[in-house]
C-alpha cells in the first residue's frame, strides 16, 4: 500500500508506513514512542511533520537528514530538534489602482448593429427588384 503525504510518499512494509527516501544502509533511525512525551515534544518542536505522524502508531520518515521511527512503548531520550522560528516581516498592502478602460472610437460594432448591414443589403436589392418593371414576352 502506497500513501502520499505532504511532499513525500510511504509504502506499508511490515506495518510501518516507511518513508520512500528511508536508507536502511545508511541511516540508523532515531525511536520515538507513539504517544510518549518525547513524541508530543517532537510534535511541538516540529509540527509541519505532524502529518507524517498521524499516519499511526509505526512510522518511519526522514527529515532534514534525520530518520525518526515511532515505535510502539517507551524509548530512550530523544534530541528534539530545535523549533523553527520564523521572523514576521511586515508586508505593505500597495493600493489596487484601477485603469480605466478608453474604448477606442468605432472599435467594435454589436452584434445587432454587425447583423443589420447585411439585413439592410439584402433589403435594397429586393426593393431594387421589385421597382425594375420587367419586360412582358
Amino acid at each position: 500500500m502506497v500513501r502520499h503525504v505532504g511532499n513525500k510518499t510511504f509504502i506499508l512494509r511490515e506495518d510501518v508506513w516507511t518513508d520512500t527516501t528511508f536508507d536502511p544502509e545508511t541511516m540508523a533511525p532515531v525511536q520515538v514512542g507513539f504517544g510518549t512525551e518525547a513524541y508530543f515534544d517532537l510534535l511541538a518542536a516540529r509540527p509541519e511533520w505532524g502529518e507524517y505522524l498521524a499516519l499511526g502508531s509505526r512510522t518511519l520518515f526522514v527529515a532534514e537528514g534525520t530518520a525518526y521511527e515511532v515505535v510502539e512503548g517507551e524509548t530512550g531520550p530523544v534530541d528534539i530538534p530545535p523549533t523553527r522560528t520564523t521572523t514576521p516581516t511586515e508586508e505593505v498592502a500597495e493600493p489596487v489602482v484601477e485603469e480605466p478602460v478608453q474604448e477606442e472610437p468605432g472599435g467594435r460594432l454589436c452584434l445587432g448593429a454587425g447583423m443589420m448591414i447585411p439585413l439592410a443589403l439584402a433589403a435594397a436589392m429586393v426593393w431594387q427588384r421589385l421597382r425594375t418593371p420587367t419586360s412582358a414576352p
